[in-house]
């Protein structure tokens, strides 16, 4: 009688084949008890099943019913049919490979060996090697690991997982050196990653850089969650789970990505599946608001609200669509209101300050965002909204100390450091405003905004060791080249002609800015009194 071989070596090694120890004597279908079950899990569950009775031979039929068994925590029934549909396509991965998914928080050498199994059938999958890696570090297995981990690099070069993988056993190694390599080179690939940054502080540490390691903490503390890696095959098991508690997990999952269409839907079957509690009702109102459905939104706030007036999550979500809604005062009220329950919940704090911003009570607005801060440092919005709420109050040095900080945390935010480039012309810091604009301008050169605002400030400071006429003509022309009929970028580009005294040139860009500008009148004043000036050959 055939059973599923089990290979219990590991990566790099020559397999050896052994039984597996849930042995499938028959193709039974496996039999649970479904008396305590959701109405629609039962109706899945014996439908899925009513298609395999037709035809048992069909690996596929085999592992669907495996999936929807395996989607609803009902592991070892599910692990049974895996093993059915291995046994009638032993070339396809998925079959192992669930049943190692199955099994790794339970039984890790079982796991493993499929893991084994799968791999050897495709090898070429970037997630299945990292997974499979991730348990034989956990299970200690680090030479097995590591070797995965290096043949996962070239498979997939746009994620930082195996480099993170590859960091952690150089640090269980005691090689530092190593691991802070691999540590950041995952960090330029992903400087989101929570797990990147409590590594690294745990490698600073060893090495004695206490500073170093207090800034990683930092860095790890700003960001909620470590990033996770499913596969495909993965999430398709996972969308045949029919419970209440598996739609909010998807209705979750769609938030995060964007998804509010998917997340409204899933939000509505939990209603659909169970009374309505509290946080269900404001899951769904969160989602309706993102999509710009106020009223409805409204109405589910106050449904959850009606069930626990006192959850704060709630009243401060509820704001926002206040807000949007045109309802300030109210919105503050829900806000004071939560903040009182509880002074430490963050969000409440964020959403205090911006509405607060919005009423111009700038003062109040940057103790709420502060306090928003100090209590999750996660909100990493708040340094942003924090620095703006300071330029408002004409206070630039404060904004820059507060978007520098962001700035440790998000490097590439092109439109944070234009933020502290405007924030030193306004001090009249030209050096170190145009290090701040050629930074953004190199993250981002397609944008205009920060392209005129470096092409002025290269051709009119009054630094000489800012100011680069040549550089600033060659830029407006570029950016003239996409923009023939743009008046503002013919403007600056007679700007940074007059500035090199070649007058003729300025005056022929001046008039192309003037015919195609002079609809703004302010816009073509302006630009006929710099023409002026340009005939006269005076720049300033």
């Amino acid at each position: 009688m055939s059973k599923w071989p089990r290979p219990v070596s590991h990566f790099g090694c020559s397999l050896v084949l052994l039984f597996l120890q849930l042995e499938i004597q028959s193709a039974e279908i496996p039999e649970i008890q479904t008396s305590h079950m959701e109405i629609a899990v039962v109706q899945l569950i014996e439908t899925t099943r009513a298609k395999l009775e037709k035809n048992l031979n069909s690996a596929e039929a085999w592992g669907r019913l495996g999936m929807v068994f395996h989607a609803h925590g009902l592991l070892q029934p599910a692990i049974a049919c895996y093993q059915q549909a291995a046994r009638r396509d032993s070339t396809d991965y998925r079959w192992p490979y669930l049943a190692a998914t199955a099994l790794r928080n339970s039984n890790r050498t079982d796991a493993i060996a499929y893991y084994a199994e799968a791999w050897k059938l495709k090898s070429n999958d970037y997630v299945l090697a990292v997974t499979y890696a991730d348990t034989l570090t956990r299970n200690g297995q680090y030479e097995d690991a590591l070797a995965l981990y290096k043949a996962a690099l070239p498979i997939n070069e746009a994620q930082s997982f195996a480099l993170i993988g590859l960091a952690r056993i150089a640090f269980i190694d005691n090689d530092l050196v190593e691991a802070q390599t691999h540590l950041q080179n995952a960090r330029q690939i992903d400087p989101n990653d929570r797990e990147i940054y409590t590594l690294l502080a745990q490698v600073h540490m060893s090495q004695g850089n206490e500073e170093a390691a207090k800034e990683a903490e930092w860095l790890a503390r700003t960001y909620p969650h470590a990033k996770v890696l499913d596969a495909p095959i993965i999430e398709a098991m996972r969308s045949f789970a029919e419970t209440a508690g598996a739609f909010v997990a998807r209705g979750k999952r769609k938030t995060e990505l964007g998804d509010y269409r998917g997340a409204e839907s899933a939000f509505r079957q939990v209603l659909a599946r169970r009374p309505g509690l509290a946080f269900d009702y404001g899951n769904l109102a969160n989602v309706l608001a993102r999509r710009g459905q106020h009223a409805e939104a409204l109405e589910y706030f106050e449904r959850g609200l009606k069930i626990n007036p006192n959850n704060v999550e709630m009243l401060s979500n509820q704001s926002l669509a206040l807000m949007a809604d045109g309802q300030l005062d109210r919105a503050g009220k829900k806000l004071i209101k939560a903040i009182e329950l509880d002074p430490n919940y963050g969000h409440a704090h964020f959403n205090l300050g911006v509405l607060r911003y919005r009423q111009r009570d700038y003062g109040e607005a940057v103790e709420h965002f502060g306090d928003a801060l100090s209590t999750n440092p996660a909100l990493t919005q708040a340094y942003l909204n924090l620095g703006t709420t300071y330029a408002a109050m004409g206070k630039f040095p404060a904004a820059i100390d507060v978007w520098k900080q962001l700035e440790r945390i998000q490097p590439n935010n092109s439109s944070l450091i234009f933020n502290i480039g405007l924030g030193w012309l306004r001090l009249g810091q030209d050096a170190k405003a145009s290090s701040a604009l050629r930074k953004a301008f190199g993250l981002e050169p397609n944008n205009k905004q920060i392209a005129t605002t470096l092409i002025k400030l290269l051709a009119t400071s009054e630094r000489h060791s800012v100011r680069d006429v040549l550089q600033a003509i060659t830029l407006a022309e570029r950016l003239y080249a996409s923009r023939p009929r743009d008046p503002v970028v013919a403007d600056l580009l007679a700007i940074a002609f007059a500035a090199n005294g070649n007058f003729d040139r300025a005056v022929r860009y001046s008039e192309i800015a003037l015919e195609f500008g002079k609809a703004d009148r302010k816009f073509a004043n302006e630009v006929r009194s710099r023409l002026e000036r340009y005939r006269k050959k005076v720049t300033f």
